[in-house]
C-alpha cells in the first residue's frame, strides 16, 4: 500500500457506471481546524465532515471494549496493557453498548460536533440514553481521555491528509453518488461523518449506524475505497424496507448480508485501494486457506461481494438499471454461492478424513 498522498492527490479512474472520470474544479469549502463540520457537496448527496474530539474518545473507548465482533482491534494492541480499574470502567460501557446495540442512541449522541457534556445533556433530552447512562458514559470517557487525546495529537495529521483530499476525489464521488441516486431512486439525507484517527499503518475500518457515517484513517493504507463503502451503505438505508421484502424467505440470507455484500461488491470490489490489483478477490482466496466459510461473517460477506461484483457492474454501467431489477439477480447470486459453498465444505471434510 502506497501512502496516502497529501493535496493535490494523483487523479485515479476507476470503473464505476462505466465512467472514466477525468479531474474538474474540486467545489470544496474549506473549514476551521477543530470539530466545526466541512459540508461537502456530492453531486444530490451531502456530507457533513468533522474531525470531532467527542466522536474520538467514544469510538476509541468503544473499539478498545471489545463489546461486539465488529469492534476493530488495533485500538486496544496499540494501547498499553489495561489495567484491572481500566477494565472495570470500560465494563460500565459495555453493558450500556450491549444493550442498545448498534444505533440505538449512543452513534447519536456522541458522534457529533458538541462537547462531551452537551452531547450527554443533548442525547438525555432526545432519549437516547438515560441519565444514568450519561453519567456512566461521562466517567468512562473522562478516564480515558488524556490517552485518547495524546492518541488525536500524535495521529491528527494523517486524517488532516484524508480531509484534504476528499477535495480531489470530489469528481469521482459525485459521479458515483448521481450513479446511485439513479440506481437506488432515492438519497440519503445530509450524512455527518466522522474521521477518527488511528494508530494504525493499514488496519482499519469504517462503520454506518445511526445515520452516522464513520472512517478509521490509517497511516498509509487507502481508506478511501472504505469510505466509498460506507456511502453505500447509506443508500441500502434508505430502501431497507424493499430490501427486506426481496429476501424474505431466502434460506441464510438477511438483511445485512445483503447490504455488506451489495457494499463489498462495490468497495473493495469495483473501487479499489490503491496498491492493490484485486482487494476482494485476495480477501476470498485468503478465507479460504484458513477454511473460512458462510457460517463466518467476514469470509460470508466478502465471497457474497465477489459474486455479486459483477451483476453490480453491469447495473452501475446501465444507466437505466435500478434497485428493482437488480435485486432478484442478486438473491440468485446468494442461492448459487451458497450451494458452492457447501460442495467446498464437503470436500474440505472429504480431504479432512482421508487424511
Amino acid at each position: 500500500m502506497r501512502p496516502i498522498v497529501r493535496r493535490p492527490a494523483p487523479r485515479r479512474t476507476f470503473a464505476v457506471a462505466g465512467l472514466a472520470l477525468a479531474s474538474i474544479p474540486a467545489a470544496f469549502h474549506s473549514a476551521a481546524r477543530g470539530d466545526e463540520p466541512t459540508r461537502l457537496a456530492v453531486g444530490p448527496l451531502k456530507l457533513d465532515v468533522s474531525t470531532s474530539r467527542t466522536a474520538t474518545l467514544f469510538h476509541v473507548v468503544d473499539q478498545i471494549s471489545a463489546w461486539s465482533q465488529f469492534c476493530h482491534g488495533q485500538y486496544r494492541r496499540q494501547m498499553a496493557e489495561l489495567s484491572e480499574e481500566d477494565l472495570a470502567i470500560l465494563a460500565k460501557h459495555t453493558d450500556i453498548r450491549r444493550r442498545r446495540g448498534w444505533g440505538g442512541g449512543l452513534e447519536q449522541t456522541f458522534y457529533t460536533t458538541l462537547g462531551v457534556d452537551a452531547a450527554i445533556e443533548a442525547g438525555v433530552a432526545a432519549g437516547h440514553l438515560t441519565p444514568d447512562e450519561g453519567r456512566m458514559e461521562r466517567e468512562v470517557l473522562t478516564h480515558f481521555a488524556e490517552r485518547i487525546d495524546a492518541l488525536i495529537a500524535r495521529e491528527r495529521k494523517h486524517v488532516d491528509a484524508f480531509r484534504a483530499r476528499l477535495a480531489d476525489e470530489l469528481p469521482h464521488l459525485t459521479k458515483l453518488a448521481e450513479r446511485l441516486q439513479a440506481f437506488f431512486g432515492t438519497t440519503p439525507p445530509p450524512l455527518p461523518v466522522f474521521l477518527i484517527v488511528n494508530p494504525d499503518d493499514a488496519d482499519f475500518g469504517g462503520g454506518f449506524n445511526g445515520h452516522r457515517l464513520t472512517l478509521e484513517v490509517p497511516r498509509t493504507a487507502d481508506a478511501y475505497p472504505t469510505f466509498v463503502h460506507e456511502i453505500l451503505h447509506a443508500f441500502v438505508d434508505t430502501r431497507r424496507a424493499e430490501v427486506e421484502r426481496a429476501i424474505a424467505g431466502v434460506a441464510g440470507l438477511d438483511y445485512q448480508t445483503m447490504n455488506e455484500g451489495i457494499a463489498h461488491a462495490l468497495a473493495p470490489g469495483i473501487v479499489r485501494p490503491s496498491g492493490s490489483d484485486d482487494a476482494l478477490l485476495d480477501r476470498v482466496a485468503m478465507h479460504l486457506q484458513r477454511g473460512q466459510h458462510f457460517d463466518q461473517t467476514f469470509a460470508r460477506f466478502n465471497q457474497f461481494g465477489l459474486a455479486l461484483r459483477p451483476v453490480l457492474q453491469d447495473a452501475l454501467d446501465d444507466p437505466l438499471s435500478r434497485l428493482d431489477t437488480f435485486l432478484p439477480r442478486a438473491v440468485d447470486v446468494w442461492r448459487a454461492v451458497r450451494e458452492l459453498d457447501a460442495a467446498v465444505r464437503r470436500g474440505a471434510e472429504g480431504r479432512g478424513a482421508a487424511e
